[in-house]
């Protein structure tokens, strides 16, 4: 009779841990994670170029404000990089520096106001 309160007992215990180990959500995966920084994008109008960096100004409610990107080997530029010109540039962050990855250059209208 004990043997059997002890069995019961054991096979008691064993059920509810197994309920519980089943009860506890397995967290969802989201796909291969990477170690490479997202990249963003941004618009404005040249300001300066160089041979390894330009300079963006983005005009925001009168209150201008440049960002300073590098540029390397992976960079695919399309249009000429001209100051004035409106970029639209994609670049991921490294640091404190930015790198541009993406930048579609429109020309400069050519037009001036007096």
């Amino acid at each position: 009779m004990r043997f059997r309160t002890a069995l019961s007992l054991a096979a008691f215990f064993l059920v509810c841990f197994a309920i519980s180990a089943w009860s506890v959500p397995v967290p969802a995966e989201d796909g291969p994670r990477s170690n490479t920084p997202e990249a963003t994008a941004i618009s404005g109008t040249i300001a300066n170029v160089k041979v390894s960096q330009f300079t963006l100004s983005l005009d925001r409610n009168q209150n201008p404000r440049k960002l300073e990107f590098a540029i390397d080997s992976n960079t695919k530029i399309e249009g000429q990089l001209v100051i004035g010109a409106h970029a639209t540039v994609r670049y991921r962050a490294e640091g404190q520096q930015l790198v541009a990855t993406h930048v579609v250059v429109l020309p400069a209208s050519g037009i001036q106001f007096d």
